[in-house]
């Protein structure tokens, strides 16, 4: 494979990594005014840093979910498309929630809990963070990536993983547990591990292949 297809693979993998360590170091950020103004000023530091690993995560989903549909696309070429554009709508909306959420809390930075709730009501019932239930597209995309690899010859229980680790990052999210988002992260990661191998392998097989044959007497 080329060096982007190498580099598009390394991001798949990565990303849900560096999603285990965001989960794990940071801190549940909810969309209602007196949650965040008591995340952002009791546990800033915490808040930010997850964030900031989150938006990372997503910045390397993002290059992954690229190579993904790709490698996909001479197999499934609709599937592909679609889970591939999901995709990327997807992380491009958490990325800018992570921004919104960020700025929020400097924003509020210094002030007491209720100050920050009176500064952060307008942000919230303004419909800024309503960018946030758009990342579903994202765990829709790859969804359905998922399905489409199978037709490269990625094992059912890898694309079953795949597909329980995305799952398990929203329910994760939405409940504001940081451990179930971990474990959601991890099956996401070994799930991208196995899509990577699998297409690592499919693009090598030929040419053996081709050797054997040209090697054959006629």
């Amino acid at each position: 494979m080329s060096g982007y297809s190498r580099a598009g693979a390394t991001c798949l993998v990565l990303a849900p990594v560096a999603g285990v360590v965001s989960a794990l170091v940071g801190t549940p950020v909810s969309g209602k005014a007196a949650d965040l103004a008591s995340t952002f000023t009791d546990h800033a530091t915490a808040a930010r840093t997850g964030l900031a690993i989150n938006a990372i995560a997503a910045t390397l989903l993002l290059g992954g979910i690229v190579w993904f549909a790709m490698a996909c696309s001479h197999r499934a070429g609709r599937l592909a498309v679609v889970g591939g554009t999901l995709g990327v709508l997807g992380m491009l909306a958490v990325l800018f929630d992570d921004a919104v959420h960020i700025s929020g809390s400097l924003v509020v930075d210094g002030l007491s809990a209720d100050q920050a709730k009176t500064a952060l009501e307008p942000l919230t019932s303004g419909g800024v963070f309503a960018v946030g239930p758009l990342s579903e597209l994202g765990d829709l995309g790859i969804i359905l990536l998922a399905v489409a690899a199978l037709r490269l010859g990625l094992p059912r229980w890898a694309a079953a993983v795949l597909c329980v680790g995305v799952i398990g990052e929203g329910i994760g999210f939405a409940a504001g547990s940081r451990y179930l988002v971990a474990a959601g992260f991890a099956l996401t990661a070994v799930g991208a591990a196995m899509v990577v191998r699998t297409a690592f392998i499919g693009a090598a097989l030929p040419i053996p292949v081709m050797r054997q044959r040209a090697d054959q007497p006629v």
